[in-house]
């Protein structure tokens, strides 16, 4: 009796530490995936830099895992305010929204400029799955 008690806390606390696990992984993968925030980037990283992060990822997969997640921000880029492409200021409001890290309205150079642009668009893209989501699942934003 005493030995199966003890077998099922230990086939119990494997599937746990397993789900622990996978969830924990999954989680890293999303997370090193989305380095384009200003609070996940580093001061020293160049526009480059952030431009080619933001051209390896899928834009609406990113909105379908951030959602699932329970992270319902919106991407903004810098422009002479923070401005979340395709969704307006109410919902912007609502549910909040992250900075693309090193867009700015300041253009130095042709890599901020392409980086705006295509932060723009990405942002954009981005926004309107969120939105989808939202929307289809009557999600209402945390108090």
């Amino acid at each position: 009796m005493n030995s199966i008690f003890l077998k099922t806390r230990v086939i119990l606390l494997i599937v746990i530490a397993l789900f622990t696990f996978i969830l924990f992984i999954n989680k890293y993968v999303i997370y090193k995936q989305a380095e384009i925030y200003e609070f996940n980037t580093d001061i020293a990283e160049t526009s480059d830099i952030i431009l080619n992060r933001l051209e390896k990822i899928n834009a609406d997969d990113l909105a379908v895992n951030d959602f699932k997640r329970g992270d319902l921000r919106f991407i903004a880029v810098h422009a002479d305010l923070p401005t979340t492409p395709g969704v307006n200021s109410a919902d912007r409001n609502k549910y909040g929204y992250k900075i693309i890290a090193k867009t700015t309205d300041f253009i130095t150079s042709e890599s901020v400029k392409t980086l705006q642009k295509k932060a723009y668009l990405f942002a954009e893209k981005y926004n309107l799955k969120k939105l989808q989501l939202i929307h289809y699942h009557d999600v209402v934003p945390p108090l």
